[in-house]
C-alpha cells in the first residue's frame, strides 16, 4: 500500500538569507541543490544534499520534512518517521507531516504508532481523507468492524476514492454480517475488479447468508468458471437449486460434490431427497447405496432400500435388505412384516408365518389378520 507524495520543496531566495550566518547560508544552499535534484527526480542527491543542510542546521525545519518524504518515497520508513518526529517537535500539530508519519509507521508495522498519528491528523484537520481510509485500514486488523466502516464512510464523505475501499467496507459488513451491505460494497468494488475471485467467492456467500439464491447460483457457476471450486462450493450451489426446487440441476450438481468426497452424507443424503423427488428408481437405489456404504450401514436405508425393490419385485434383493435391517434392529415390526410378505410371495409359508407372529408380538397390529392364512399354509 503506497501513498502518492507530492514533493514541494521551498527554494531559499536571496533576500531570505543575505541576513543569515555563513552556517545557515550554506544550509540552504544544499537544501536549495536537495530540491532541484527532487525535481530531476534523483533522490539519492536529494537526500544526501537535506543531510548536509540539516547537519549545518539541525533546527532547519524544512530540511528534516522533505528529506522524511523522502525517505518514505524510498520505503525507507523508520527513518522517514524519524525525520517527521524530529520535524513535529520543531513544528508541532502539522496535519500533513502527522499523516506522513502515519503512514511510515504502518507501513513499517507500527500499527498502534501509526492509528496515534492518523487520529492526531483528524483532531488538527478532520478533512483528511486519506488519514480516515489508512486508520480504516488498521482498524481491520484489529478486528474493530464497526469503526473501520465508519472511518471508511468518512473517507467517501471527504472525497477519497479507491476500489479498495469498497473492498474493505464489504470485508468488514460480512464480518459483521450484515450480508446485504456487504453484497452492495462488493457489487461496487467488482465493477472495477471483475477478475478478484475471493472477492466474487465472498460476495456470493452473502448472498447464500440472504437466501436470495437466485442471485447467488450465476455468481456462484461465474466463479466456479474462473477457479477450481470446494466441496462446500458446489454443496452450496446444489443446495440453493434445491431450495428453489431445481431437482434436476441441483442433482447434478451434487453429483460433482460427490465426485470430490464420496463420504460426503449431506450431499448423499441430499442426491437421494433429488432422486426421490424426481421419482428416479434407478438413482434412489444407486443413492441409498452410497449411503449406506458411507454411513455404516444404518438399518433406516436398508429399510427404504428393500421397499423400493419390492416395487420393483426384486424379492431376493428386498429379503437381503430387510435381513440387515432385522439385524441391526431386531425390534424393526415394519421389517418383519414386509420380510414376512416377501416369503408369502416365494412361498415360504413357514418364515412368514414366523416373521407374521413377530411383527404382532412387537404390537404390529396389522399382521394379526394375516397370521391365520398364512401360518394355515405353513401347516401350523
Amino acid at each position: 500500500m503506497r501513498a502518492i507524495i507530492f514533493t514541494f520543496g521551498l527554494i531559499f531566495t536571496f533576500t531570505q538569507v543575505q541576513s543569515q550566518s555563513d552556517a545557515v547560508l550554506k544550509a540552504i544552499d544544499h537544501y536549495n541543490t536537495a530540491v532541484e535534484a527532487l525535481n530531476a527526480n534523483d533522490h539519492t542527491t536529494a537526500i544526501a544534499e537535506f543531510s548536509k543542510a540539516i547537519t549545518l542546521d539541525g533546527k532547519f525545519d524544512k530540511a528534516l520534512y522533505q528529506r522524511g518524504l523522502t525517505y518514505i518515497q524510498e520505503q525507507q520508513y523508520h527513518k522517514g518517521v524519524k525525520d517527521l518526529t524530529n520535524y513535529l517537535k520543531l513544528k508541532p500539530e502539522q496535519p500533513e507531516a502527522l499523516y506522513y508519519k502515519g503512514y511510515a509507521e504502518m507501513q513499517s508495522k507500527q500499527n498502534s504508532a501509526a492509528l496515534k498519528s492518523f487520529s492526531e491528523t483528524l483532531a488538527i484537520d478532520k478533512t483528511q481523507e486519506k488519514a480516515y481510509y489508512y486508520r480504516g485500514y488498521l482498524l481491520i486488523l484489529e478486528e474493530n468492524y464497526e469503526n473501520a466502516i465508519a472511518d471508511m464512510d468518512l473517507a467517501l464523505a471527504n472525497g477519497y476514492k479507491s476500489d479498495k475501499l469498497w473492498k474493505y467496507k464489504a470485508m468488514c459488513h460480512y464480518k459483521l454480517q450484515e450480508y446485504p451491505s456487504a453484497a452492495m460494497a462488493y457489487d461496487r468494488y467488482l465493477e472495477n475488479n471483475p477478475t478478484d475471485t475471493k472477492s466474487m467467492l465472498t460476495r456470493s456467500l452473502a448472498l447464500y447468508k440472504m437466501e436470495d439464491y437466485e442471485a447467488f447460483i450465476p455468481q456462484m457457476q461465474s466463479y466456479l468458471s474462473k477457479e477450481k471450486g470446494s466441496r462446500d462450493n458446489y454443496y452450496m450451489l446444489g443446495t440453493a437449486h434445491l431450495k428453489l426446487e431445481q431437482f434436476a440441476e441441483a442433482g447434478k450438481v451434487y453429483e460433482q460434490v460427490i465426485s470430490i468426497d464420496q463420504t460426503y452424507l449431506p450431499a448423499l443424503k441430499n442426491a437421494l431427497y433429488v432422486s426421490s423427488k424426481l421419482d428416479d428408481k434407478t438413482n434412489l437405489l444407486r443413492d441409498y447405496a452410497r449411503i449406506i456404504a458411507a454411513e455404516g450401514q444404518k438399518s433406516e436405508y436398508y429399510y427404504k432400500r428393500a421397499i423400493l425393490l419390492m416395487q420393483q419385485k426384486e424379492w431376493s434383493k428386498a429379503e437381503s435388505d430387510l435381513t440387515a435391517t432385522i439385524k441391526q434392529n431386531p425390534e424393526h415390526a415394519e421389517a418383519y412384516f414386509n420380510r414376512a410378505s416377501i416369503y408369502t410371495t416365494t412361498k415360504q409359508y413357514a418364515e412368514g408365518c414366523a416373521d407374521m407372529r413377530k411383527a404382532a408380538s412387537l404390537g404390529l397390529e396389522s399382521a394379526y389378520e394375516y397370521i391365520p392364512s398364512l401360518c394355515k399354509a405353513a401347516g401350523n
